[in-house]
This record gives C-alpha cells, sequence and structure tokens, in this order.
C-alpha cells in the first residue's frame, strides 16, 4: 500500500513539475534603459521521468501551459523579468548583454531566472481525507544568443542548465508519506522572432534532459507575441 501511495505521489511530483514552462521567448538582445514589453504565449509538449529509489516506471506526463511576462530594462544592457505560467507558476529572471550587435550582428547574453509553484488537493470520499501537497522550485541559468542580419526576422538559440527541486507530501487515513527529487537537466530552446516594429511573433522549440541518474526530460513547442513600448 505504502508503495502504491508513493507511485501516485511520484506521478503528482512529475504532472506538478511539467508544468513548470520551459519556454524562453527571447533573444539576447536587451531592450535598452528605460524600455519596456510585455508579451504572452501558449506552450505544448511532454514531461517524463522517475525517481529510482522509489520506483522503476516512468511516467509521461503532456505539457500545456500560458505564459504572461513583462520585461524591463533598467540598464542599456541589463533586463528584468517577471513571468507567469498559467495556473500556479511564477518565476523573476535578470539578463545581462555581453554583445548587442555592436562588433557583428550577433548579441550575447547571460542570465537567471529563478521560479517555482505550489499545489495542494484535498479529497474527501466517505469518512476518507486524503491531503497531496507537491512545491516545485526550478532554476535557470540561460546563454542567450542572436543573430540579426535583417531587422525583421531573428534566429535565436539559449543554451540553459535548470535545477529543478521537487517535494511532495499525501495524508491519508492517519499515514503520511513524503517524497523528495531533485533533476539536473540540460539542454536549450531553438526560436525564431518576426520583429513588425514594437512588435514580435515567435516560435521555439525546447528540450531538455537528465543529467547523472536522472531520467527527466522535457520536450515543448512554444508560441509567443510580444509588443516593446
Amino acid at each position: 500500500m505504502v508503495a502504491n501511495l508513493k507511485i501516485i505521489l511520484l506521478c503528482s511530483l512529475i504532472l506538478v513539475a511539467s508544468c513548470v514552462s520551459v519556454s524562453n521567448f527571447h533573444t539576447a538582445q536587451c531592450l535598452g534603459k528605460g524600455k519596456k514589453e510585455l508579451g504572452a504565449g501558449l506552450d505544448f509538449g511532454v514531461a517524463e521521468g522517475n525517481v529510482p529509489a522509489i520506483t522503476d516506471t516512468t511516467v509521461f506526463v503532456p505539457v500545456i501551459a500560458a505564459d504572461f511576462w513583462g520585461r524591463y530594462g533598467i540598464l542599456k544592457n541589463l533586463d528584468v523579468e517577471a513571468k507567469y505560467s498559467f495556473p500556479t507558476n511564477l518565476a523573476f529572471g535578470i539578463k545581462y548583454g555581453i554583445l548587442n550587435k555592436k562588433v557583428a550582428p550577433i548579441a550575447v547574453g547571460l542570465g537567471y531566472i529563478g521560479g517555482g509553484k505550489w499545489e495542494t488537493k484535498l479529497i474527501i470520499s466517505g469518512t476518507t481525507a486524503e491531503k497531496t501537497t507537491v512545491r516545485v522550485s526550478d532554476i535557470f541559468v540561460p546563454i542567450y544568443t542572436s543573430l540579426h542580419f535583417v531587422e525583421w526576422f531573428t534566429p535565436y538559440l539559449t543554451p540553459r542548465y535548470t535545477l529543478r527541486m521537487a517535494s511532495g507530501r499525501k495524508e491519508k487515513d492517519g499515514a503520511v508519506t513524503k517524497v523528495n527529487t531533485t533533476s539536473h537537466l540540460l539542454g536549450g530552446t531553438f526560436g525564431i522572432s518576426f520583429n513588425l516594429g514594437p512588435a514580435r511573433l515567435m516560435g521555439e522549440y525546447s528540450y531538455f534532459f537528465g543529467l547523472g541518474d536522472s531520467e527527466a526530460s522535457q520536450k515543448q513547442l512554444g508560441f509567443g507575441f510580444g509588443v516593446k513600448f
């Protein structure tokens, strides 16, 4: 019975983790001091993984998320960002531009993004109550790169390391089951941006795979729209 509870809790962990969006919607070019951008996007994909210490079962979960973000240039080469991914994920990030098309039509930037989500479910059936709480935290370390040969079209590539920490707790019939996992993922995002004056349309593909003993992975397609002002 305990093993079954752990497998159920594991599924909840991976389900919540998969909803932590890995979308990018970034070129390496910074906005500029005092400039702003608002945008929104949709993500579709699949996440999979397991916890070898608990079970050999690999769980596959579809990913569907909606992103809403705001960015602000606090310096010429420094942007800050807040992003909300529906339903309960919130992230904050920073990007520093190393090259901003000065030497060549290439932009390169370094960044840091931290975010997470939590979810609590309470199910009551007859005289039995079951409560499951899951928390997920992600830390992303991206390297932004993009090409700017023409004004209307910008391809971008963002390699990224991800540290994902998840914890879960299930309470049922007085018994408590806890699961804690840490995953290290490496991968990145390739995308294209169509620049239409202050607006831009973006399409991108992201893929991340687990490092070491982790068998977690995530594949995702994203489509976004942003407006600068």
